[in-house]
């Protein structure tokens, strides 16, 4: 389930899916955190999250990374202008599409 609203960061969204223990009674809980591309519905073309597979899974693009915690997901800027995800007990570096940082338009102002 989709336990909090959606981070909007240039041209990539990321939400996070609650998956509770398997232990009803038991307390904790983990998170997947996604990275989406908001036009498709579907993976990033860019690499979103710092993490790389340990195997040959196809893709060196990773889409979902699980987290741990319980919900919360906070997008935050860090002072070297890097960007991380966190949850309530841990944070990931994560990256944006990197055409959609920055100046999108130019605007021609009139001299007087």
């Amino acid at each position: 389930m989709v336990v909090e609203n959606m981070s909007q960061l240039g041209r990539t969204i990321f939400l996070q899916s609650l998956v509770p223990n398997d232990d009803p009674c038991g307390d904790g809980a983990a998170n997947w955190t996604y990275a989406i591309n908001p036009y498709t519905g579907g993976r990033t073309t860019q690499k979103a999250f710092d993490y790389a597979p340990t195997t040959d899974v196809g893709t060196s693009i990773v889409s979902a990374i699980r987290q741990d915690g319980e919900g919360g997901g906070t997008l935050s800027q860090n002072a070297d202008s890097s960007y991380q995800y966190c949850t309530g007990q841990s944070c990931v570096n994560i990256y944006p599409d990197p055409t959609s940082i920055g100046r999108q338009a130019w605007r021609r102002t009139e001299e007087k």
